[in-house]
Parts: C-alpha cells; structure tokens; sequence
C-alpha cells in the first residue's frame, strides 16, 4: 500500500513539471494573439513567395533544386507552399502556423535548458524569456521570416537529440542528431553553426577533448562548409550579397562587426525602438561614428572573462559561447547582405543568453546568496515586473507588423530618431 501510495505521488509530482511550461504557452498565445489579425506584408518576401509558381503549384522538385529570393531554404519554402495549398491567399493560416512553431520552440527551448542544467527554475526561466522577448517578434509576426522558426526547431531538436547520445552513447542519436542538422541546413543557413554549438555543449557536459569527440563532430561540419558554399552561391545570384570592401575598409569593417555584437547584447537587455531596418553607418571623411569604435571594449572584456572563468563557470561561458557562435554566420565582416542586423537573427542565438540569465537569476535568488527573505521577494517582483515589461512591449510589437504601410511608417520614424541607425 504504501509502495503504490509513494508511485502515486511520484507520478503527481511528474505531472506538474509541465505546469510551468504550459503556463507559458499560455501567455504566448495572449502576448502573441494580434499577430492572427495581420495580413501579408505586400511589397515584402510574402509577395514574393505567395506568386512564385513553385509555391502555388506545390513544384517540390523545383523547391529542392533552385534558389528563392537570394537563399537555399526548401523546407521552408515548403512550409510555405502547404500553407498555399491549404488556404490559398488568407493570412490567418500563415500567421497560425508560425505562432504554432514559436510555441514548439518554446517547449524545446524548456526541454534543452532542462535537460542540460537538470535545474527546473533555470528552465522555466529560459523559455518564458524566449517565449516573451520583443526581439522574437519580427520572426513570429512576418510570414516571410517562416525560416527562422522551422530551422530553430530543427536545430533544438537536433540539440536534444545530441544531449541525449552523450548520456548513454546510443550510436541511433547520434544519427538522429546528424538528420535533424541536415533538416536544419536545409530550412535556413544559419544552422551551419550548429557543430560548433555541439562543442558549446561538449564544454558545459565536461566532456574530453579525445579523437572520438573530434571524429564525432566531421560529419557536421563537412554539411556545415557544404551548405555555407551553397548559401554564398545562392546570394550572389540574386545580387543579395553586399561587398563591403567598396564601402568600408577592413578597418572598418572591424568595428562594424563589434558594434553589430554588441547591439544584440543592448537590445537584449533593453528590447526598445526595434526596427525593421537597421541600416549601414554613414561615414565621415572615412571614419564611423565614435560609438563604433568604442564597442570594441564589450568584446574583448567578454574575451576576458571566457578566458579568466573558463573552468570555474561553465554554465554562463556555456552561454556566451552559444550566443557568440550562433550569431557568428550574420555578424558583417567581408560580406553581408543589405541590412547591418535584424531581430530575427537573434531568435536562436538568444538562447545561450537566455541560459545565462536564467542561471545568474537562479544563483542570486539562492538563499546562500541572498539570505533575507524579504530581499528575495523583492528581487523577484522586479523580475515579474520586467518580464511584464517585455510581454507588453511585444504585444505591442506585434501590431506593427499588421500590414506593410502601418511596418515602413514605424520604420520611418525610427530612422528619423536615430536607433534605427
């Protein structure tokens, strides 16, 4: 009797686990609702997806074999060309899907943060801030950006799939992680970072630096360099590649970098005025605005900090290293294409930041950290307040993107202001 009344509690205690995630989702769909009220954004990618032939006549032979719009994203294309299938010219199912796949990556994202910290808080954490933050919104409300969601799914799989061959070395995970890369690479160029997230992973897991390890990581990166060849290709076909060098030195080049890094790292924190377009600097007598030069200092302090805690604080360089190596394929150097940043690049990259925010809020709320109560609670009403903060702002966010006029006019009058910039 007693041993059933002991699985009883286990398996109520198992259940509600899932109460936090749940809520969560909740709160997605309220924050996120407006977006089932925007149409297409004419003018934008969805008029060009939405007349393609290859779409609208469902051609997967030709999806999987030529280049839209500057990029190799098939089973993005694809997804798309399901949605045209199923409700022709009507936005509501377009929107639906996309809000659908940021509520899958949600789940993933609590899974993965679960899964790798074993720490509940740290978890529950990381995915409301994901699910929440503003910066998402562009990925989640513009039906063009589809490919940003799908690949982010298929990569967070992927990782998950990966955590899993490390914890009892089953060789069908590996291969399991191998397709879902594939899958990934074959939704959105960003992906080829993901081997160099898995040795993100290998670091935090503590894992040796043995041939295994290495031999492990060959199949990756060889897709990894293949599909980066296939996405220089597809953007310089369509002219979508800007050459930097007529434009800016290698000096310059340099700092625009820098001050792109660090931009993420500010929106993260304080999420506001986000644009559509954030254009290019515009030079002065050869030199950028001394904010450029001056970022530098956050990347190379950050440099330090990787190399003064690298064995005594894994979960927050863990962090950094994913941020830093998921963002590496768009941050502009010697090409990039028409806009310095946007908000849908940090949809994945924002995770390792997300994990190291979530570890840092579950370290100071500790009570060897801090001891009196009424601290804690107090620390923790900021944090509700903030996380209220960013629901507002994203809902708000989210009604920009209702149509293509309400978006250029926003877009207008930030670039008049300056942030746009």
């Amino acid at each position: 009797m007693a041993a059933k009344k002991n699985i009883e509690k286990k398996t109520r205690k198992g259940y509600l686990q899932y109460i936090v995630p749940a809520i969560i989702i909740i709160l997605t769909l309220i924050v996120f609702n407006p977006t089932m009220n925007n149409g297409f954004l004419l003018g934008w990618d969805d008029t060009e997806y939405l007349t393609n032939e290859d779409v609208q006549e469902f051609r997967i032979a030709k999806i999987f074999s030529d280049y839209h719009l500057g990029m190799y994203q098939p089973l993005a294309v694809t997804s798309i060309a399901l949605n045209y299938a199923s409700a022709q010219e009507s936005p509501g199912a377009y929107h639906a899907t996309n809000l659908f796949l940021h509520i899958i990556n949600v789940l993933l994202v609590w899974l993965l943060l679960l899964h790798l910290t074993k720490k509940r808080l740290i978890a529950g954490i990381g995915a409301l801030l994901f699910a929440m933050h503003p910066m998402n919104v562009e990925a989640i409300a513009w039906v063009a950006a589809r490919s940003t969601l799908l690949f982010t799914s298929f990569y967070l799989g992927g990782l998950l799939a990966y955590l899993k061959y490390t914890g009892n070395k089953n060789i069908l995970y590996l291969g399991l992680t191998v397709f879902l890369a594939l899958a990934a690479l074959f939704t959105k160029s960003l992906a080829i970072s993901f081997p160099l997230v898995l040795l993100a992973i290998d670091y935090y897991k503590g894992r040796s630096w043995e041939r295994k390890l290495i031999l492990e990581k060959i199949p990756f990166f060889v897709l990894s360099v293949i599909f980066g060849f296939i996405t220089v290709d597809a953007a310089q076909t369509y002219g979508h590649i800007t050459d930097l060098q007529y434009d800016y030195s290698l000096f310059n080049r340099f700092f625009i970098l820098s001050h792109t890094f660090v931009f993420y790292f500010v929106k993260l924190i304080a999420p506001v005025e986000l644009s559509s377009i954030y254009a290019f600097p515009e030079l002065n007598d050869g030199m950028l605005p001394p904010l450029y030069y001056l970022s530098t200092l956050i990347p190379l302090l950050l440099l330090f900090i990787i190399y003064r805690f690298w064995r005594k604080q894994k979960e927050l360089i863990a962090g950094l290293l994913f941020f830093s190596f998921a963002i590496a394929p768009v941050l502009p150097l010697f090409w990039s294409r028409i806009f310095v940043a946007a908000d849908r690049y940090a949809y994945l990259s924002f995770i390792g930041l997300f994990l190291l925010a979530a570890t840092l809020i579950d370290r100071v709320l500790n009570k060897n950290v801090i001891r009196k109560a009424y601290m804690r609670y107090g620390l923790a009403v900021v944090l509700l307040l903030y996380v209220g903060f960013l629901m507002n702002t994203s809902h708000r966010q989210s009604k920009y993107w209702i149509d293509s006029d309400v978006l250029l006019a926003r877009t207008v009058i930030l670039s008049k202001t300056g942030p746009a910039k």
